[in-house]
């Protein structure tokens, strides 16, 4: 689900990636599937508004996993 309307984040899918729903004036889903989690882990977070991932419980995982990648890198490269 985006923290952002529907408008908006239609702008950014193409129609072909998934069919978005809108679920309040600011917010709306997103139904997609993908050939691995990081591919849809990856356009997820392009879109570049917020967003919860609800199911399927392997993407939730592998967001976490991601976050955490993504801190450690972050901590890294201030550390250059």
């Amino acid at each position: 689900m985006f923290h952002a309307p529907i408008e908006r984040v239609g702008e950014r899918i193409p129609p072909l990636a998934g069919a978005l729903r809108r679920i309040s004036d600011d917010r709306c889903a997103l139904e997609s599937g993908a050939y691995s989690l990081g591919t849809l882990a990856f356009h997820i977070v392009t879109v570049g508004e917020e967003f919860e991932v609800k199911q399927p419980p392997e993407l939730i995982a592998y967001v976490g996993v991601l976050a955490e990648r993504l801190s450690r890198a972050a901590a890294r490269s201030k550390g250059s």
